[in-house]
């Protein structure tokens, strides 16, 4: 989404896990895991809430950490930057500190620059028996099409051949 396209701007991480768990609660038998892909910059008040509840869940969330403690302007496309009401640039700035915490609190992990060579590969290994919580299903292919073209195909056959026996 674009900036301009949220009711109130900024990340609310709290709505946010409140509503991924929504999803994972729509089947409570599967097993879940939360990535979450964040500033950090947290301007919601719901946080402790969410992590209590997707800790109580049982649900890892996986911080990822976009962004540098410098700041940034936030692009908003044709060259332009997001401005305050007061037309002044909009500047975001990392908090490693609110994502560390989130991993730490849910059993996550936190990652720091994914876009280097292979940093998200201790995601999928360091997930807690990622073996045990693969689920393999034998989804049966119906292929009663076959059968049932050739059980056409005879039939009109037999119609045709038996045409003069009327």
């Amino acid at each position: 989404i674009s900036a301009g396209e949220v009711g109130d701007p900024g990340s609310d991480i709290g709505k946010g896990l409140l509503e991924a768990l929504k999803l994972i609660d729509a089947d409570p038998t599967q097993k879940a895991d939360v990535v979450l892909i964040s500033d950090g910059e947290e301007q919601g008040h719901r946080l402790s809430d969410a992590i209590a509840k997707v800790k109580a869940r049982g649900v890892p969330v996986s911080t990822i950490l976009i962004g540098t403690a410098d700041g940034s302007s936030i692009p908003i496309g044709d060259g332009k930057f997001l401005v305050d009401n007061d037309g002044q640039m909009v500047r975001t700035s990392a908090r490693p500190e609110v994502l560390q915490s989130v991993a730490r609190d849910t059993g996550g992990a936190f990652f720091v620059n994914p876009f280097a060579e292979h940093a998200l590969d201790a995601l999928a290994s360091s997930a807690v028996n990622a073996a045990a919580r693969q689920k393999q299903l034998r989804v049966p292919i119906d292929r009663y099409q076959w059968p049932l073209a050739f059980a056409f195909v005879f039939l009109m056959l037999g119609s045709i051949v038996n045409r003069g026996a009327e």
